[in-house]
Parts: structure tokens; C-alpha cells; sequence
């Protein structure tokens, strides 16, 4: 089970790297307030107020050429999974060996019993 987790967690980073061919889009936006006190300037006041400012952007990008660093990436990323899957392959075939490898130490404990009983009856 953790073998598969891994993969799939390979495989979720090889779609990761892949995302770098694609447009970027990014939003941003802020809100800012201040407070003015009141102020004399040529004999006029000015009273005291708060004042609210907003902003907001978007931006959308694409890259167009990183010098063969994103097809490296996706590349080490596939291979990456293709090693997971393989790491799956392996742990199926270790758990089937330690099994078999438990059902021969059993039937060794068995002959070694039926032996003892045997020089025990001679």
C-alpha cells in the first residue's frame, strides 16, 4: 500500500511539472485604510476622516522558453514513476516470497517435530 501511495504521489508530480507548459494566472488584490487628522491650511479646516483605498490585478503569463528545464523536469518526473511502479512490483513480489519462505519454515518445524517424536518412540 505505501508503494502505491508513492506512485500515485509520483504521478501527481509529473502532472505538477507538466503544469509548466501551460498559462500561469495569477490574482492579487488589497485594501488599505487611513486616517487623516484634522488640519488647518490658508484658514480653511479640514476635519478628520478615514479613507479607504482598493486595488486589484490579474495577470496571466505564459513561458515561451526556459533553455529545455521544464521538458528535463517532466522527464525526471516520468521517470520517477515509472521507478515507483516498479518499486510496486517489487514489494508485491517480496510479500509473496516472505510468505513462502514462512510456509517452508513451517513445514521444516513440522518434519523436525515428527523426527524428534520419532527418536523419541526408538
Amino acid at each position: 500500500m505505501a508503494a502505491r501511495a508513492t506512485a500515485e504521489a509520483d504521478r501527481a508530480l509529473v502532472r505538477e511539472a507538466e503544469s509548466a507548459y501551460y498559462p500561469q494566472l495569477e490574482w492579487s488584490s488589497s485594501l488599505g485604510r487611513s486616517y487623516v487628522g484634522s488640519r488647518t491650511s490658508s484658514g480653511v479646516t479640514r476635519t478628520s476622516g478615514t479613507y479607504n483605498s482598493y486595488s486589484t490585478g490579474l495577470s496571466l503569463s505564459q513561458n515561451i522558453f526556459d533553455f529545455g528545464k521544464t521538458p528535463a523536469q517532466v522527464r525526471i518526473q516520468k521517470l520517477n514513476y515509472s521507478a515507483s511502479v516498479a518499486d510496486i512490483d517489487t514489494a508485491v513480489e517480496q510479500a509473496v516470497f516472505a510468505v513462502k519462505q514462512d510456509y517452508y519454515g513451517v513445514l521444516q518445524a513440522k518434519r523436525t517435530r515428527d523426527v524428534a517424536d520419532e527418536a523419541l518412540r526408538q
